[in-house]
């Protein structure tokens, strides 16, 4: 399974087309992932970021998680790390 770190640039109605930045996390962690991506967001613009957990290669179906979805998930784990 890959997983990606994702940016797309909120837009108006009169726009076709706006930015999407993703940066793979497979690797480096999905921690150091969104650090680096919001290294290179433009901050005149805004953003909705997510987490991506894609598992094309495997022949399975992708996820997605928003930041906010993946913080809540990741402090909850800390408080419950056995999951109870």
């Amino acid at each position: 399974m890959k997983i990606y770190v994702e940016a797309y640039e909120i837009i108006g109605e009169e726009a076709s087309e706006g930015d999407f930045i993703r940066l793979d996390a497979t690797e480096v962690g999905v921690d150091e992932a969104l650090k680096d991506l919001k290294s290179i967001l433009n901050p005149s613009k805004q953003y909705i970021i997510q987490i991506h957990f894609c598992s094309h290669d495997s022949q399975g179906s992708c996820t997605a998680m928003s930041e906010e979805e993946y913080l809540k998930a990741k402090e909850e784990a800390l408080k419950n790390p056995l999951g109870g």
